[in-house]
């Protein structure tokens, strides 16, 4: 388990075939031993490529995969060696506007909930907010930030009672 992990996932929306289809190449191809490139070597790099920025349909296809396994991996005790923020696991996630920053913040609470009732031992409750946002060129990125309360053995914050959005740390 780690006590901060950071997820900058291919978040530029695609079409859902266009990731599939990289995905596909990557997990078949074999890469020549000859010094001399072919044409399946460039294939690769051409899929490579594509899942640096392709992130399916809306753009979280694979940001969901991402916030998922970063979850996981994500510590729910608390972290003695984090100073300055109060030994609080915690996992940040970039993404733009078109990802719909409160939707992903949203699934990634509903993640936590079905990790706890899958038996994550420990795990304190987890909270969002919206840590930073700022425009690069024509793109308005966001980072979100996760929070695990270990003192605090509920799965979740209610977003109704100010656990979501803005319910997070500033």
């Amino acid at each position: 388990a780690f006590d901060v992990v950071l997820i900058n996932p291919p978040y530029v929306p695609t079409s859902s075939e266009e990731l599939a289809q990289s995905l596909a190449v990557l997990r078949t191809s074999q890469p020549s031993k000859d010094v001399a490139a072919t044409a399946a070597d460039t294939e690769t790099e051409d899929a490579a490529f594509t899942l640096t920025w392709a992130g399916g349909d809306d753009g979280i296809e694979m940001t969901k995969r991402m916030l998922a396994a970063g979850l996981a991996y994500l510590s729910g005790k608390p972290a003695t060696r984090l100073e300055g923020c109060g030994g609080a696991p915690r996992l940040y996630l970039v993404v733009v506007q078109e990802n719909r920053p409160s939707d992903m913040g949203q699934y990634g609470l509903e993640l936590w909930e079905e990790m706890a009732t899958g038996g994550k031992e420990g795990q304190g409750r987890l909270s969002w907010s919206i840590a930073l946002q700022t425009r690069a060129n024509n793109e308005l990125l966001s980072i979100l930030r996760f929070v695990v309360d270990p003192a605090n053995p509920n799965p979740i914050l209610n977003p109704s009672k100010g656990g979501g959005g803005g319910g997070g740390e500033a």
